[in-house]
C-alpha cells in the first residue's frame, strides 16, 4: 500500500501532462499494489490479516475489560 497510494495519487494529480502509455502503467501499477495489500489483510490463516484481525480482536477485548473495571 506504501506504494500503490502515491502512484494513485500522481496519476490523479499529473494526469493530463504524461503520456498515454505512462499513465496506464502507472494506475495498472498503484491499484494493483493496493487490491494486494488489501487482499493480504483477508483473515484468512497463511495471510497477514490473520494475525493483524487477531491481535486486533484481542487489543479490544482488553480495553473492554480495563474499561469495564474502571
Amino acid at each position: 500500500m506504501s506504494v500503490g497510494l502515491p502512484l494513485v495519487l500522481f496519476d490523479a494529480i499529473f494526469e493530463p501532462t504524461r503520456p498515454r502509455v505512462l499513465k496506464v502503467i502507472i494506475a495498472v501499477l498503484g491499484y494493483f499494489s493496493i487490491l494486494v495489500a488489501v487482499g493480504n489483510l483477508l483473515p484468512i490463516p497463511p495471510l497477514d490479516g490473520a494475525k493483524a484481525w487477531y491481535l486486533f480482536s484481542g487489543a479490544a477485548r482488553r480495553a473492554q475489560r480495563w474499561k469495564s473495571q474502571r
